[in-house]
C-alpha cells in the first residue's frame, strides 16, 4: 500500500500477491525451514521490494518500507541494504550483535532516553481506549547474521529505535523496537520513524474495506480464476473507499486558504460520473444542478455497502 509520507494519504495499491497454501504442506514447519530463501512464503517480502522498485524507478529512493514483525528477516533486511532501499521494519527476533556479542533488545536498553511522548491507543475489541506515554531510546548496531545451512551471511548495519510504554503495569504494555535505514540521532529523527510506523496500520483499515466494505469475503464464485479476478476489481473498489473516507477524516489542505470539509462539493474527490451513477442508484430521481456534498457522498456510500452486505448474506430457513 503506497502513501503520501507528508499529506498520510492512500496513494492506492503499489504491489499485491496471491496463493493458495497447500494442505498437504501443513505440521511440515521443520522442512519448510530447510528450503532455500527463495523458495519459502517469507521470500514474498523481497520479491514485493523487487516489483515496487521495478513499477517506481528512480522514486525508489524516496521510498521508504514500513512493515511489522512477520519482515524481520535476515536475508530481507540485508537484500535492501545492498540495493540501498530505505527501511522500517518491527524486530522480533532478539539477535547476536557483533560488539561483545551482546543481544539487540538488551544492547538498546542500555542506552540512555531521547525523550518520550503520549499517542493515543483507540478501542479495539475487549480493549478500552487509553493514552499511552512511550519512552525513545535508539542506537546504531551491527548485527550478526544467523547460521545457515551454507554458513553465515554478511552481518548488517542498521539503526535502532526503541518505544517502550512506561506507567503502565499490564502485560498488553506497548513496545516497538524498529530497525530501520533512516537517521535516529535526535528525538525528532526518533519521532519521525515512529509516525511512520503507526501509519502501518492503514494496510489493516484497507483489508477491513476489502472484506466488509467491498465485500470480497461474500464472493461466491465455482472457479478459483473468477474469485480472483473479482477478489482484484473488489481491491480497486476498497483502495476508493479509503480514498473518500480520508477525504473527509485527514485535513487536506488543496491551497493556502481551501480545505475539504463536509460541504466540499463531491466532485473535489470523485469524477462526476462516479457521484452521478451513485446518485441514480440511490435517489431515485433526476440528477442535481449542482454536485451533492463530500458528507453525502460518505453516507450514501455506507448506505450502498450495507444494502450490498443484506443482499449477499446467505440466509438458512427451517
Amino acid at each position: 500500500m503506497l502513501l503520501d509520507a507528508e499529506t498520510e494519504r492512500t496513494l492506492g495499491l503499489i504491489d499485491q500477491q496471491r496463493w493458495i497454501r497447500d494442505d498437504d504442506q501443513r505440521g511440515q514447519k521443520h522442512q519448510r525451514k530447510q528450503r532455500p530463501y527463495e523458495e519459502k512464503e517469507s521470500f514474498k517480502w523481497q520479491q514485493s521490494s523487487e516489483n515496487i522498485e521495478r513499477r517506481l524507478g528512480e522514486a525508489m529512493a524516496k521510498t521508504i518500507s514500513v512493515c511489522d514483525r512477520e519482515a524481520d528477516i535476515f536475508e530481507y533486511t540485508l537484500y535492501k541494504l545492498k540495493h540501498d532501499q530505505r527501511f522500517i521494519v518491527r524486530a522480533t527476533q532478539n539477535r547476536t550483535l557483533i560488539d561483545n556479542d551482546k543481544l539487540l533488545f538488551d544492547a538498546v536498553a542500555e542506552t540512555p532516553v531521547l525523550g518520550s511522548y503520549t499517542v493515543i491507543i483507540p478501542q479495539r475489541g475487549g480493549r478500552k481506549e487509553r493514552k499511552a506515554t512511550l519512552q525513545i531510546k535508539s542506537k546504531s548496531v551491527t548485527i550478526q547474521s544467523p547460521q545457515r545451512p551454507g554458513g553465515r551471511l554478511q552481518p548488517i548495519k542498521v539503526n535502532v529505535v526503541t518505544a517502550q510504554e512506561i506507567k503502565n503495569d499490564a502485560e498488553d504494555k506497548l513496545c516497538w523496537i524498529l530497525l530501520t535505514t533512516e537517521p535516529v540521532a535526535t528525538f525528532e529523527d526518533c519521532r519521525k520513524v515512529l509516525r511512520f510506523y503507526e501509519l502501518r496500520w492503514r494496510i489493516e483499515e484497507f483489508h477491513k474495506a476489502w472484506k466488509t466494505g467491498a465485500g470480497v469475503e461474500r464472493q461466491r464464485m465455482q472457479s478459483a480464476d473468477n474469485l480472483e479476478r473479482m477478489a482484484v476489481i473488489l481491491m480497486f473498489v476498497a483502495v476508493r473507499l479509503i480514498q473518500i473516507r480520508e477525504a473527509l477524516m485527514l485535513p487536506y489542505v488543496r491551497t493556502d486558504d481551501e480545505v475539504w470539509h463536509e460541504e466540499t462539493p463531491a466532485n473535489q474527490v470523485v469524477s462526476d460520473d462516479e457521484w452521478q451513477v451513485l446518485w441514480l442508484k440511490m435517489e431515485s430521481k433526476k440528477l442535481p444542478d449542482k454536485p451533492p456534498s463530500l458528507i453525502w457522498l460518505f453516507q450514501t456510500i455506507a448506505k450502498l455497502v450495507l444494502e450490498s452486505s443484506n443482499i449477499h448474506t446467505p440466509h438458512v430457513v427451517f
